[in-house]
């Protein structure tokens, strides 16, 4: 039996969220070439035929976050 996994890198645009498929064997995996410009229509299609998919979707970082980081780059 084989399992099919999804991993989708989500950007804010088609243009730059891509994806990949990872078919899982008894011994061994597979993954495919990463499937660039991916819109919600090819999304969805990869999606019905995947067993499992994971997304990566950025969301932003917490204000006081972005504000350590830029005061810790001051630093050096």
């Amino acid at each position: 039996m084989q399992i099919v996994t999804l991993g989708i890198d989500m950007a804010s645009r088609p243009k730059t969220t891509a994806a990949c498929m990872i078919t899982w064997g008894a011994s061994h995996a597979v993954a495919s070439f990463p499937i660039v410009n991916c819109d919600d229509e090819k999304l969805d299609g990869l999606i019905s035929d995947a067993d499992a998919v994971g997304i990566d979707a950025p969301f932003g970082w917490p204000e006081k976050f972005t504000q350590a980081v830029v005061d810790q780059n001051h630093v050096w």
